[in-house]
């Protein structure tokens, strides 16, 4: 049987047609109990070790980040530094997708 690409299974007995699999991996980034606001570097540093991780460990076509997007520092917003991250680690291997999920918190 010759070798498959990692996005596909292999066909069945009759050689009918291959199923692509696409796979996504997704984190949730925050800033829980920080006393400040991280650095843009920082999270760059973040964003592209789980981008490696997406791609290289688990061979997925894209990686979600889910945002809290609830202001928690004036002058600071953890979506826009996040996407800023995101940009550059797609920009640097385009292989996978990097998706920016904002998500605001609703106390009722």
């Amino acid at each position: 049987m010759e070798e498959q690409s990692k996005n596909h299974l292999a066909s069945d007995s009759s050689g009918s047609s291959t199923t692509v699999v696409t796979m996504a991996v997704a984190t949730r980034l925050h800033l829980g109990n920080a006393k400040s606001p991280p650095s843009q570097e920082r999270y760059d540093a973040i964003v592209q070790k789980f981008y490696n991780f997406a791609s290289n460990n688990c061979g997925a076509s894209s990686a979600v980040i889910a945002v809290d997007a609830t202001p928690k520092f004036p002058d600071y917003d953890l979506p826009t530094v996040i996407q800023t991250s995101a940009n550059r680690a797609a920009a640097a291997a385009a292989a996978v997708v990097v998706v920016v999920v904002h998500l605001f918190c609703c106390l009722f």
